[in-house]
């Protein structure tokens, strides 16, 4: 009888950038900025003579605010409309030391002005502390903050001025090695070792994009 192997075979992975979304910020700025229309209105009835300055104050900052909100969804929906590039990975796992392969690709119709792929190192280190509370037991609560240095990085594709017509695809496959004095990926309690994949793109005008996808690096 033969017996079961305990290793299994590592599935290719592929990585998408997300899809930007639109609809719930536009909502959130249009309520904004009713918000706002009704609290300009009816504002110096509340305030009854009182500062009347103060109800107008917060009329034009929810009013700001609805108007940064829609002018996001509006930049969203703009970038949706360059394709969504994908990355292909033999598996979810990178080596130290050894060869490793990874694969871009960005389907038309595109017009880029730079499209990188990184891959960093990043080290978090986690602290907590203590603080006394407000209440008036006066109990001490505790709280973390984050602290994330970059340890290692290095660009794995990196291409300007890309144009790719409608229906077809630009693909660009590299070869790596990672250093094998780098740190593997790891979780601790303090700190805590994360690699990372890093796309951003530049498309024509003001569009631009950032996305990062975290993967597992092993000896």
């Amino acid at each position: 009888m033969k017996k079961k192997s305990n290793e299994t075979s590592e599935q290719p992975t592929v990585l998408r950038r997300p899809a930007p979304g639109v609809f719930v910020p536009f909502l959130w700025g249009s309520g904004f900025v009713v918000l706002s229309a009704g609290l300009w209105k009816i504002g110096p009835i509340i305030a009854d003579g009182y500062n009347v300055l103060l109800p107008y104050g917060f009329s034009v900052v929810l009013l700001l605010l609805g108007l940064t909100t829609i002018w996001s969804s509006i930049y969203q929906l703009a970038l949706r409309r360059i394709p969504a590039a994908t990355i292909h990975l033999p598996s979810h796992r990178f080596h130290l030391g050894s060869g490793n392969i990874v694969s871009l690709v960005q389907p038309g119709k595109s017009n880029l002005s730079r499209l990188r792929l990184r891959l960093l190192c990043i080290e978090q280190k986690t602290t907590w502390h203590k603080r006394a509370s407000h209440q008036p037991d006066g109990q001490v609560e505790s709280y973390t903050t984050t602290k994330e240095t970059i340890l290692h990085q290095q660009t794995l594709v990196e291409v300007t001025d890309l144009h790719v017509d409608e229906g077809a695809e630009w693909e660009k496959t590299e070869s790596f090695s990672i250093p094998t004095d780098a740190h593997p990926s790891r979780d601790g309690n303090s700190t805590s070792i994360e690699w990372r994949l890093e796309l951003s793109g530049k498309g024509l005008g003001f569009l631009s994009f950032l996305h990062s996808f975290e993967i597992q690096v092993s000896r």
